[in-house]
């Protein structure tokens, strides 16, 4: 135990040093690029264009692992995430995720369901960038563990005082839980044995179906998500 905790901290130490040592050329990187497309130092020409959205969107992706692996710091070392409560849009939070992996799901012929319920769904007091967070990981589970053509299936449920016996089951809705919107989100993939379950939230853990599967990732996701 004092070995693996020895290891944690070096880990959660060496995340935040990474962290912090991409933004500065991230960020200029990405300010260089901005310049060129607005044609602040000559003419682009369209192939020229398409190159700097490439590199574009290669910078924007490596923020995201700088401001992943500083979450992830934060988190091993055993503190809450900043969050910054507001009233929130859950169907439009929703909505924003699905686009953002549009061209994701597009590429494996996947399919994204989205049921948002019939009778609206109420604002919600919360972080709109995390739950948004939750969500970009969750989905990018199930274009990593989805095959060609298949169905990811995101639904909402607003719960005031109590939840239906059948969507608690179903959905694995804790006890107690009221005044709350739940989101779901399911796929056809390979799914997760019950005896791992407990697991899936363990930093860098991998479940034995995964890893007869070749996935680029981090092991991080679903301990930031939780």
């Amino acid at each position: 135990r004092d070995k693996a905790a020895e290891t944690t901290g070096v880990l959660s130490d060496f995340m935040y040093y990474t962290a912090h040592v991409l933004r500065t050329p991230v960020n200029a990187i990405r300010w260089t690029v901005e310049s060129l497309k607005n044609e602040e130092t000559g003419e682009v020409t369209e192939g020229q264009r398409e190159l700097l959205d490439k590199l574009e969107y290669s910078s924007v992706k490596l923020a995201s692992v700088a401001d992943e692996l500083q979450d992830a710091f934060i988190v091993l070392r055993g503190d809450a995430l900043h969050m910054r409560p507001q009233p929130c849009d859950v169907a439009a939070i929703v909505e924003a995720a699905a686009g953002a992996w549009a061209v994701a799901l597009r590429r494996k012929s996947i399919k994204l369901d989205w049921h948002p319920p019939a009778e609206g769904i109420p604002p919600v007091l919360g972080d709109p960038k995390r739950i948004e967070q939750v969500l970009d990981v969750l989905i990018d589970n199930t274009v990593k563990y989805s095959t060609d053509k298949q169905t990811v299936t995101v639904r909402a449920h607003a719960v005031e005082d109590t939840v239906p016996p059948r969507l608690a089951k179903e959905w694995a809705i804790p006890s107690g839980v009221k005044r709350s919107v739940i989101l779901a989100v399911s796929d056809q993939g390979m799914g997760i044995p019950a005896a791992e379950a407990h697991d899936i939230f363990r930093p860098f853990f991998r479940g034995e179906r995964a890893r007869e599967v070749w996935v680029d990732g981090k092991g991080l996701g679903l301990t930031l998500a939780r």
